[in-house]
């Protein structure tokens, strides 16, 4: 997606929202790795110093920031990554740097799609994932071959016949999380279509 709107990651400042969540752990610690500078935001004060402390040491990244303002943390991020239990808007498209990338995982969204279309910010639902095969989901008012991502690692699982808590409960690590990607490009799971 940064691609596709001329960011170059290896250059990207990156915000990540939630960033002391079980998702927004692991894709700290992953991006750390492949970016310029990172802001981790949360609203543990402590929890974050640690994530920071962390990432720091056991990543490539040694420009890492931590602070409890959304709105600061992301008016000058290239990429912003939301994953949040808050159940509404925490940020509009004009609170983004213009021709900026948003990945949304939290559901419901934290960015309303028509603020995001006027700023000319890609956002991506990074909680949705394009099944292979009929897979339809009504009852959560989904389009026809859409699942939520959590979803999808179950029927990732049940096709590699790994019948265990994969990341159930905050589980999560790199490990497990780079593994299940690979897994899901196997049986054909995709990201769903950019907005």
């Amino acid at each position: 997606a940064a691609k596709d709107v001329g960011i170059d990651v290896n250059k990207a400042h990156v915000t990540i929202v939630g960033a002391t969540g079980s998702i927004g752990k692991i894709c700290s610690t992953i991006l750390a790795n492949q970016i310029a500078s990172l802001t981790l935001v949360a609203r543990n004060r402590e929890k974050l110093e640690s994530l920071a402390e962390y990432v720091r040491h056991n990543c490539k990244q040694s420009s890492v920031k931590f602070t409890d303002n959304v709105k600061d943390a992301v008016k000058n991020a290239d990429i912003v990554m939301l994953s949040t239990t808050t159940p509404s808007a925490i940020i509009t498209g004009r609170d983004l740097t213009p021709g900026s990338v948003v990945c949304d995982i939290s559901i419901p969204h934290n960015i309303s799609k028509e603020e995001a279309e006027e700023n000319n910010i890609l956002v991506i639902d990074g909680g949705l994932v394009k099944c292979p095969g009929k897979v339809d989901f009504p009852y959560l008012a989904l389009a026809p071959g859409l699942a939520y991502a959590c979803l999808s690692e179950v029927m990732v699982l049940t096709f590699e016949k790994m019948y265990t808590n994969y990341s159930i409960g905050g589980n999560a690590t790199v490990i497990n999380t780079l593994k299940i990607n690979q897994l899901a490009a196997k049986h054909g799971f995709k990201l769903a279509e950019f907005r």
